[in-house]
C-alpha cells in the first residue's frame, strides 16, 4: 500500500458509514425507550400508518428543548449554526454538493430526522428546497433528538 494514501476508512464513506450507526443507534434507543414506556414508537403501532399531515414542533419545542451550553437558547445556537454553515442562506448546496440549506444538513440525516419527528410531508424534500420555516422545524428537532453533534463546528 502506498504510504502517501490515506487507509480505505479515512474518506468521506467512513464517515456517512459512522452517521448512519449513529443514527441507526439512536432509533434503536428511541425505540426501545419508548416501547418501555408503554408508547408507539415513531413508526408507529403495527397496522398503523403514519399520518400524512405533519404535527408542528411549536408546542413541542419549549417543553422538550435542549440547553445549548454558552447560548441563552436553543435558537440562538441555531443561529450561529446558520450563520456558519451558509451565511444564513436557506438556498445554499456545499461544495461538494452533499450538504444542504441554511443548517448544510446531508439528505439521509434530513429524511431520519423529518421521520422521527413524524414531518413526514418533508420526506425526501431536499433541504435547501425546503422552506425556511420547514429547515428551522427540521434543524430544532434534530438539535432536541441528536443534540449539537450532527454540527461539530464553531459554535
Amino acid at each position: 500500500m502506498d504510504a502517501s494514501r490515506h487507509p480505505p476508512w479515512h474518506g468521506p464513506a467512513f464517515f456517512v458509514l459512522l452517521a448512519l450507526t449513529v443514527v441507526a443507534l439512536g432509533a434503536l434507543f428511541l425505540h426501545r425507550t419508548t416501547a418501555s414506556a408503554g408508547g408507539v414508537s415513531a413508526a408507529g403501532a403495527a397496522g398503523t400508518t403514519v399520518p400524512d399531515a405533519a404535527p408542528s414542533l411549536s408546542s413541542s419545542t419549549t417543553t422538550t428543548m435542549v440547553t445549548v451550553p454558552g447560548f441563552a437558547t436553543a435558537q440562538d445556537y441555531l443561529a450561529c449554526v446558520r450563520q456558519q454553515e451558509s451565511r444564513n442562506e436557506y438556498d445554499a448546496v456545499s461544495a461538494s454538493g452533499a450538504f444542504f440549506g441554511a443548517y448544510q444538513i446531508d439528505q439521509v440525516t434530513w429524511n431520519n430526522t423529518v421521520e422521527h419527528a413524524g414531518l413526514t410531508s418533508l420526506y425526501d424534500v431536499q433541504p435547501n428546497e425546503a422552506t425556511p420555516a420547514a429547515q428551522d422545524e427540521v434543524a430544532t428537532a434534530l438539535l432536541q433528538w441528536q443534540g449539537t453533534t450532527p454540527w461539530a463546528g464553531d459554535c
